[in-house]
């Protein structure tokens, strides 16, 4: 277990720019992009799009902190569902705990308390994609999930990528 373990604590973000901010100096975007990529496509993240979002109270952002030092997130995009406009749908976006604290329930934490926090705020269901290189559906259908539906991804681009076709 690793000593700093102990002082993680949960915190909601308040400030999307303060966010990018520290997981990019950090390395903790392209750490996660480098373990999940399918495509190997380079990291290009909208942050306009994100802080635009936040800024409307579209975004919910849960942060993991070992010593106040970001270790893991869970970024949430809190909308409606199309087909049932009366309830309100929250997808993840994006989970992610940095590997040397992996295997400590922080991850487990970030699901669980997301979820109350989701349930505090009204909302209905929330969806979570799992990537199938990491494989972590055992710990969502412990915490109540059921299976879906399974989503595919194929990459489509004519032979060279062009800045904005990526």
């Amino acid at each position: 277990m690793h000593e700093l373990t102990k002082m993680v604590s949960y915190t909601i973000c308040r400030d999307m720019r303060d966010f990018f901010e520290e997981g990019e100096r950090l390395g903790l975007f392209e750490a996660h992009v480098k373990e999940i990529d399918l495509f190997g496509l380079p990291l290009d993240i909208d942050k306009d799009w994100y802080i635009d979002c936040f800024d409307e109270g579209l975004i919910l952002v849960l942060e993991a902190r070992a010593n106040g030092v970001m270790i893991g997130y869970n970024v949430i995009l809190l909308d409606s569902d199309l087909n049932h406009k009366t309830s309100n749908m929250a997808r993840q976006t994006v989970l992610y705990v940095d590997k040397e604290y992996r295997g400590q329930n922080i991850g487990v934490n970030l699901v669980t308390m997301t979820d109350k926090l989701l349930t505090d705020m009204g909302y209905h269901c929330i969806e979570r994609a799992v990537p199938t290189c990491q494989d972590w559906s055992p710990l969502l259908v412990k915490e109540g999930y059921s299976p879906l539906e399974t989503v595919y991804k194929k990459e489509l681009y004519n032979g060279q990528r062009e800045k904005g076709n990526t």
